[in-house]
Parts: structure tokens; C-alpha cells; sequence
């Protein structure tokens, strides 16, 4: 259900920054941006996966309804405390740029955050030597050892910050991370911690270990919540438009709900990240407007003769006509070519 969610709150984000910047470049006619710097100002999409560094912090002296059994003075109780331990995190993410500086981001993970916890105790115990005929007393830490199995499925929103225009390519996040474990399970025993030399330095079942105990935790709150963190680095990994990005993150996760109902027992995450990322191109400019139509005509004249045809109006007519005259020679007198004598 939570997932759900998730991926709706992620589509409206991404309905609303579409919509957004397609008024941006309607109106200004571009984003005005360098080509690196689309993955700025365009959704993004990828898979995102971490190392944990699990902390848990711890101060109780046993699980609801799980007994401890001490040896100790009446009075004194011993402790489960602090654990670290090693885990991972995989998941996607979606990230919705709101301007240049600014955006929204989202990671849907899965992550492992077991973290061993222990408590000891000191007291005075005795042993048959080897040979079975003295017995010895020395010094037996008692160890109690709580494994937990802890899976979260959980979603980080975060702001996406970046303060600093000369280095446009740092961005700080800081956001929540709210989750449901799919599995809370644990393993507890007890056993005698030093005296490796003394094999005869045993329990009363004849072994170093006894009470071993596991199964679920005992009932926790339904929701995990985690205030985040953290810095990351984009690196584009591709030429021009930048359409790929690999950003190294740290991140810091404090968990504000406690893992089991009634007692201090708080999970803590540092998680070293990877994130590619699929910056999702602008959409193509639309095809330009079709030329305006041209209007064509043409105008024809005719004429009608005297048959009543119909002719063009620009028409050649040719007509041949020969014409005779008859002079009378008698009163001319001719002369010789360039000369006025008569002959």
C-alpha cells in the first residue's frame, strides 16, 4: 500500500514539472540552460544501491517476554547495548527537478539493517580440574548474544538542494524515510565469553552455550520512521544533452521509532550509494506550420466571329494582299547612271 502511494505522489510530481516547463519554454521559447545542465532541470529515472553501516542504539535489559537469566548479585541488571554491524540497501529512485537548485526526490529501497546486540556480566564460578580430583574457581564472563534479522521495505522523500551555483553539480538531500519491516525476526543465547583454556568450564547442559532462544520480535510500532541526510555528485556520463548520470551519495538516516515497542532500541543507517539515473529528454519541438495555401487562377477570353464560333480572344491573322500600279514612261527622260548628259 505504501508503494502505491509512492508511485502516485511520484507521477503527480512529475505531471506537474511537465507542465511547468512546457509553459517555461512556450514562453521564453527555450530553457535558456547550457546542455549540461539538463539533468538540472528534466526528470529522472534509475536504480540506486548501497552499502549500510548499521547503528544500533540500544540500552534495555531484555526483550519483552524474553527472559534473561542472570547469575549476578540481586540488584544489579545487565544491559544490551550499542551494535554495529554491516548491510545493504537496493531500490529505485525518481527525481523531480523545481527549478535549477531545487527538486524532489524519491527512493523506493529495500534494505537489510541487522545489527548485533550484547550484554555481559562477571561472576564467580567453579570447575573440576582435568584430572577430576580438585576444583578450580576463576573469573566467567557471561555473554548474551541478541542476533536480529531486520528487512525494511521503506520510501525516502527528500528535498534536492543545490546551494551553490559554482558548483552546480553538488546536491544536498534532506528528507524522511518511512517503511514497514517485512521481517523482524532474532536469535539470542547465552555463553561463557573467556576460559577457552578451561574445557571443563561448562554450563550445567555440559556445553559453553545454553538458552538459546529465537523466533519474531516482540511487537514494534507499524511504521519505521528515519529522519535522512546527506550529500551526492552528479557525474554525467554522456556527451551533449548529458541524458545518463552516476551520482556517488552518503547519506545519514537517524531512526526516530524505536524497533520494538517499550524499550530504547533505535536503528541507525549510513549508507554509501551509487544512483544511475536516465534523464528523460525533451520532448521534440513540434513540426512546423504548413506554408498557407496558394491560391491559383487563370482568366480566358474568347470571341465570336461573324459564324457565331467561339475563338480565343488573342489570335494572329495573317492575310496576304497583292496590289498592282501602271505608270507611263513617256514624259521621263532616263540618264546613265552618275551622269546628266544625254546620250
Amino acid at each position: 500500500m505504501l508503494y502505491k502511494w509512492a508511485i502516485r505522489l511520484c507521477m503527480v510530481l512529475w505531471v506537474m514539472r511537465s507542465l511547468g516547463y512546457a509553459q517555461d519554454t512556450a514562453i521564453d521559447g527555450s530553457t535558456g540552460a547550457p546542455p549540461d545542465s539538463l539533468l538540472r532541470v528534466r526528470p529522472s529515472l534509475g536504480v540506486i544501491a548501497a552499502g549500510n553501516l548499521n547503528y544500533h542504539r540500544a540500552n534495555f535489559s531484555q526483550l519483552p517476554g524474553i527472559d534473561v537469566r542472570t547469575q549476578a548479585p540481586a540488584g544489579s541488571v545487565i544491559r544490551f547495548t550499542d551494535g554495529f554491524s554491516v548491510g545493504f540497501s537496493a531500490g529505485v529512485a525518481c527525481d523531480i527537478p523545481l527549478s535549477e537548485s531545487m527538486g524532489i526526490g524519491m527512493r523506493m529501497m529495500y534494505s537489510s539493517l541487522n545489527a548485533p546486540l550484547t550484554a555481559t556480566e562477571t561472576i564467580r564460578i567453579g570447575f573440576l580440574s582435568a584430572d577430576g580430583n580438585s576444583v578450580s574457581f576463576r573469573d566467567a564472563v557471561i555473554g548474551w548474544s541478541l542476533e536480529n534479522f531486520l528487512g525494511l521495505a521503506s520510501v525516502q522523500i527528500l528535498a534536492l538542494l543545490r546551494p551553490f551555483s559554482s558548483a552546480p553539480l553538488v546536491r544536498f538531500l534532506l528528507g524522511a524515510d518511512v517503511g514497514m519491516f517485512i521481517s523482524r525476526t532474532f536469535a539470542q543465547s547465552e555463553s561463557i565469553v573467556n576460559l577457552h583454556d578451561e574445557p571443563q568450564a561448562v554450563f550445567n547442559n555440559l556445553s559453553k552455550n545454553r538458552n538459546p532462544q529465537s523466533g519474531n520480535l516482540p511487537q514494534g510500532p507499524p511504521i519505521y520512521g528515519a529522519i535522512v541526510g546527506g550529500v551526492g555528485y552528479d557525474i554525467p556520463l554522456s556527451s551533449g544533452n548529458a541524458t545518463t548520470v552516476l551520482t556517488p551519495e552518503i547519506t545519514y538516516a537517524f531512526g526516530v521509532t524505536p524497533i520494538v515497542t517499550g524499550i530504547q532500541w533505535n536503528a541507525d543507517v549510513v549508507r554509501a550509494s551509487m544512483t544511475l539515473r536516465f534523464v528523460i529528454p525533451e520532448p521534440p519541438p513540434p513540426p512546423p506550420p504548413p506554408p498557407p495555401p496558394i491560391l491559383k487562377g487563370e482568366i480566358a477570353a474568347f470571341r465570336v466571329d461573324s459564324n457565331g464560333a467561339e475563338f480565343p480572344l488573342i489570335r494572329l491573322k495573317v492575310e496576304e494582299t497583292t496590289s498592282k500600279q501602271l505608270y507611263p514612261i513617256l514624259p521621263f527622260i532616263f540618264f546613265d547612271q552618275y551622269t546628266d548628259t544625254l546620250p
